[in-house]
């Protein structure tokens, strides 16, 4: 890594990426993204005791969590 394997924080060539790979480059716990992982749309794949994330879907999946703003239960939580 960091001879071009990564591009703005982002793997590059990583299909599936681990519960720790995609908490750090989102820069959020590891407990968030297994949470995240109940939610409707999250592109996991679970196996066998285990987590991956698809790594392009996990990235249009944040972005379009970016573009939706803060749920207002957030809002709420953070005043």
């Amino acid at each position: 890594m960091g001879s071009g394997d990564e591009d703005n924080g982002r793997l590059q060539g990583v299909l599936l990426l681990t519960a720790q790979q995609a908490a750090a480059l989102c820069q959020v716990s590891v407990d968030k993204i297994y949470e995240w992982t109940y939610q409707p749309g999250f592109p996991v794949v679970a196996g066998a005791h285990q987590v991956r994330i698809h790594a392009r879907l996990f990235d249009e999946w944040l972005a379009r969590r970016a573009m939706e703003g803060r749920p207002k239960d957030e809002e709420v939580a953070a005043a």
